[in-house]
Order: C-alpha cells, then structure tokens, then sequence
C-alpha cells in the first residue's frame, strides 16, 4: 500500500493506490549553432530530475481532504510504494498544484504534480 509522508512533519496518508503516474525527465544537454559550422557545439549534462503527476485513490471523502490538506502544506514528501518500488521518491508539488475529484459515490482521486528531489 502506497504511503506519502511529509518529511518535515511526519504526518502522512496512505491512499488505496495510485492508478496513474506520468512522468517524464527533462534533457538538459545544450547546442549552440555556430557561424560557418554545420556542426553545432555541444553540452552535455545529465537529465533533470523526473516530474510528472500522480493519481491517488481514496476511499472516503475525510481521507481526500486530509491528503489534499497535507499536500498543499509548505514542505517536501516522501513517496513510499512497496508493490511498486519505481515509484517511491522524494518530491515537491509544483505547478498546478493539488486537485481533488469525487469519481464514484465511494472513491475520491487527488492528482499531484511534482518534481523529483534528492532524497
């Protein structure tokens, strides 16, 4: 079972599972054209870091909230998914922040964008 821990509070929620986590890695290799040259010059660096969005399942509208509650908080987390090893990271929500939806009369989803942090 997938747990998201606030790692500067301890608090955590622990969905009933992911069902969607697009992710990708920005490139960060840079070319310069040169004048007179058909070949460009070239910096290699490593990729970023990955970002994306996940999707998280909850069974109750009170665990919803208090995961979009933990979520929009002013601190970094720590993505712990056993079944799933590829998924556990550290990470922030950046961009669009946190949305919640009610998708059935029993089930809430709340998506995240992140980006990946050094643990």
């Amino acid at each position: 079972m997938p747990t998201i821990t606030g790692k500067t509070s301890g608090d955590f929620t622990t969905p009933a599972l992911i069902v969607k986590s697009r992710t990708s890695q920005a490139a960060s290799n840079q070319l310069q054209e040169i004048i007179g040259s058909s070949e460009p010059w070239v910096s290699l660096a490593a990729a970023r870091s990955r970002e994306g969005e996940i999707v998280a399942v909850y069974e109750s509208a009170v665990d919803a909230q208090s995961a979009r509650t933990l979520l929009t908080g002013a601190e970094a987390f720590e993505l712990d998914y056993p079944e799933i090893p590829s998924l556990s990271m550290s990470f922030v929500v950046v961009g669009a922040g946190v949305q919640t939806e009610q998708v059935t009369l029993s089930k809430w989803t709340i998506t995240a964008e992140f980006r990946e942090i050094a643990p």
